[in-house]
């Protein structure tokens, strides 16, 4: 018998001329395959983000067992929560301005004297409406001194509800005759801000420098045309990342001398600033009884009044277009009536508020203190204090420092913040001891040394 051919010897007579088996083709790429790349490069800059689930209670949210002290809440009032906060002995905690700040002092009992009428239905131009709904609007119509309010599911809605109405050319029917709408929005607005001018149809955006009433005046001249169009003017009231507060007096020249419509978004002001808890236009004086307020404000129920959904006020011209053009509003379910009744709820509880806000006045002060002391004085006066870093991998950093020493303030990163202007974003909230924010000073200090 002979012996086999060595695997690099002659081909055998048999295999000649045969065809070889070719290789086998390479898998076909996943259609899904860049979602892979994008979060690579994600992790690479310093930009992955990923959701940490916890439970609040108080001013501490409890993450994988361990409770930290929450500095990302914008529970501002402390009105969020439906339980007690509590000492170790099992009695509400008191503050240090005076009185107990426990949810028991809201003079609310969450669940309510019984089931709403209805919870979800439908849009409220078929079925979803109902009384509370209208409670409420006239409620924060009357608090805000406009004619009408129309409530959203959400702030975000509100927003690019009413701008994608106001923006809007003059008249859909009249399609690429209608005159071109500007709007001017501040270059630090919320990302809902910017998706609501995306979505004006027949409108062009001009973005003006940061609080820069000079620069806002040049760019009207410059990009209004020729005065046929509608000009909008829109801006934050307190602006979420920074804390700084718009000028609105002098916006609100600007609009008048132009024909603009004033727009302003208060959702971090709303309920937390001015002595009835009024938002930005009380805190700085205005209000559109005196003519000197936006003429329209938008805002959120889910901050200051620690509740749910959004709103948008103007006088009932603007409500009542915004009823019959607001996609926002026309397409989706209405707001579940609970939550409509609850936010009203809370918005009658004015004792409560006006203790939260002495409580949170006093918070600010002192948390301002404690980042000067830590090395990272802040030129917010509101709630709202970045700690500014820079680069977004040493923010990740320093955030996952601040978690180790029991302290919860996520980075803020690019999109949120333009590259290179990372931070930590710390908010005060009326929930906060004294020695709360004496471990986050301390905390911040080992964190960024």
């Amino acid at each position: 018998m002979s012996s086999a051919p060595a695997a690099d010897g002659p081909e055998p007579e048999e295999a000649k001329g045969a065809a070889r088996p070719s290789s086998p083709p390479p898998p076909p790429r996943r259609a899904t395959s860049f979602a892979a790349e994008m979060l690579r490069e994600a992790k690479r800059a310093g930009l992955y983000r990923r959701l940490r689930h916890g439970q609040t209670r108080g001013q501490y949210i409890t993450i994988d067992g361990r409770a930290l002290i929450n500095l990302c809440s914008n529970d501002y009032l402390g009105m969020g929560g439906r339980q007690r906060a509590e000492t170790a002995s099992g009695g509400a905690r008191s503050s240090s301005c005076g009185g107990d700040i426990s949810q028991a002092d809201t003079g609310l009992d969450d669940a309510g004297p019984g089931d709403p009428a209805q919870v979800q239905a439908s849009s409220r131009l078929l079925s979803g409406g109902d009384a509370h709904h209208v409670m409420l609007e006239e409620a924060l119509a009357e608090s805000k001194s406009y004619e009408a309010a129309l409530v959203y599911p959400t702030g975000y809605m509100a927003n690019i509800g009413a701008i994608q109405v106001l923006g809007a050319a003059g008249d859909a029917e009249k399609g690429a005759t209608a005159a071109t709408s500007v709007i001017f929005s501040d270059e630090l607005n919320h990302a809902s801000i910017i998706d609501g001018c995306r979505l004006a149809g027949g409108s062009r955006t001009v973005t003006y420098a940061h609080n820069d009433v000079s620069d806002l005046e040049r760019k009207i001249s410059t990009h209004a045309g020729d005065g046929r169009g509608r000009i909008v003017i829109i801006t934050e009231g307190v602006f979420s990342m920074d804390g700084d507060i718009a000028p609105l007096e002098p916006l609100r020249d600007v609009a008048d001398r132009h024909g603009a419509v004033m727009v302003v978004d208060d959702a971090h002001g709303d309920f937390v600033l001015g002595e009835t808890g009024g938002g930005t236009p009380e805190h700085l004086g205005i209000s559109p009884l005196d003519g000197r307020g936006p003429h329209v404000y938008t805002s959120s129920l889910s901050k200051g009044l620690g509740s749910f959904g959004g709103y948008v006020t103007s006088d009932s011209d603007v409500v009542d277009l915004c009823v019959n053009r607001s996609r926002a509003f026309i397409y989706t379910s209405a707001l579940p009536s609970y939550f409509a009744e609850h936010a009203r709820r809370r918005m009658l509880a004015s004792d409560a508020m006006r203790s939260r806000r002495a409580r949170l006045a006093h918070n600010v002060k002192r948390l301002a203190g404690a980042l000067a002391e830590a090395g990272h004085p802040t030129e917010s006066h509101t709630h709202i204090m970045p700690v500014m870093i820079g680069d977004e991998r040493r923010a990740a950093d320093v955030s996952e420092r601040l978690y180790r020493a029991g302290v919860y303030a996520p980075a803020i990163r690019y999109p949120t913040v333009p590259r290179g202007e990372a931070r930590i974003r710390m908010s005060a909230t009326a929930w906060l001891e004294d020695h709360d924010i004496d471990v986050v000073g301390e905390a911040l200090e080992s964190a960024v040394a």
